[in-house]
């Protein structure tokens, strides 16, 4: 619990000074390889681009870990219905690096021809397809789901057929400060 909370505090700090800025705003969520818990700084350049750069909290080996999330969003059209706006479709790019380089992303858990069968990174990209319900432009819900680079290698080489390697589904729950 205390790391939690140190988490929650560390992050709050790093987002507060954006607060004022009127295009930025705060995302929390869960799931999509973000972490099991996941809090970012939101960013809007224009109607089309959106940015978020933030941390996640995820279980590993019987602790817990972190790791950087950075995610870019193509939204190429949005629905205006009154207070609501609806995408229903946005493009994505993410990538994670985990804090934990000993463990985490660098060590092959199954049984593989040699230790280095995959890329020794602690980085890892993946491609995210999300929909996005607005109220107001400041509150935000957003599912997204995405594939992540090591879960397509396993696609191509093992004829991989398990979609928790390779895909996983999130929410995020975002407002936007002054907007």
């Amino acid at each position: 619990m205390a790391r939690l909370q140190t988490f929650i505090v560390s992050a709050l700090v790093f987002i507060a000074p954006f607060a004022y800025a009127g295009q930025w705003g705060l995302a929390l969520g869960t799931g999509a390889f973000q972490g099991t818990y996941s809090m970012a700084a939101a960013y809007d350049w224009s109607q089309t681009h959106q940015v978020e750069l933030g941390l996640g909290r995820f279980p590993f080996a019987g602790r817990d870990e972190i790791q950087i999330n950075f995610g870019y969003r193509y939204v190429p059209y949005a629905f205006e219905l009154g207070d609501l706006s609806l995408v229903p479709f946005a493009l994505g790019l993410t990538l994670n690096y985990a804090l934990n380089q000993d463990d985490y992303f660098v060590r092959n858990p199954g049984k593989y021809p040699d230790p280095d069968y995959y890329e020794q990174t602690g980085i890892r990209a993946g491609v995210e397809l999300s929909s996005q319900v607005m109220y107001r432009g400041d509150w935000r819900l957003l599912y997204k789901v995405v594939l992540i680079d090591s879960g397509a290698i396993a696609i191509v080489n093992n004829d991989s057929s398990y979609a928790e390697n390779f895909l996983s589904a999130g929410l995020s729950f975002q407002y936007f400060f002054g907007k």
